[in-house]
C-alpha cells in the first residue's frame, strides 16, 4: 500500500503512534473533550451555589467518621452561594482561544468569589 492511498487519519495516527508532534485537528479535538468537561464540572458547581443562594441553606461536608456538617443559613448561605457560584465560572476560561481573556476571566472570578466570601464572613459580625 503506498503513501497515496493512506487517509490523512491514518497518517497523523501514525505520525502520533511514532513520536511526531501531534496536529492541529487531534489536539482541538482533545481541547474539546477537555473543555466540555471542565463545563460540566462547572455546571455543577454553579448548580450548588444556585441552590445555596434560592434555600438560603448552605451545607457542608462532612467526614467519613460522622464529624458535624457545617451549615449556614439566611445572609451568609447566600453569600457562599455566590461566591461558590463564581468559583464554579473558573472552568469556563478553557473556551477562551488566548491566555489574557482566560487568565482576566479567571482572576475576575475569584476577585469577585472572594470578595462575597469575605462579606458572607465578615457582614454579619455588624
Amino acid at each position: 500500500m503506498t503513501e497515496r492511498n493512506v487517509s490523512s487519519s491514518h497518517v497523523s495516527e501514525l505520525s502520533e503512534a511514532a513520536g511526531a508532534p501531534p496536529t492541529q485537528e487531534s489536539s482541538a479535538k482533545d481541547m474539546l473533550i477537555s473543555r466540555l468537561l471542565a463545563s460540566m464540572i462547572s455546571l455543577t458547581v454553579v448548580g450548588l451555589g444556585a441552590m445555596a443562594i434560592l434555600t438560603q441553606h448552605y451545607y457542608g461536608r462532612t467526614s467519613k467518621l460522622g464529624g458535624a456538617e457545617v451549615s449556614l443559613d439566611g445572609s451568609a448561605a447566600v453569600g457562599m452561594g455566590v461566591a461558590t457560584l463564581f468559583l464554579g465560572l473558573v472552568p469556563l476560561a478553557l473556551w477562551f482561544r488566548s491566555k489574557r481573556p482566560a487568565l482576566v476571566w479567571a482572576v475576575v472570578c475569584i476577585f469577585a468569589a472572594a470578595i462575597s466570601f469575605y462579606t458572607s464572613i465578615y457582614g454579619l459580625k455588624r
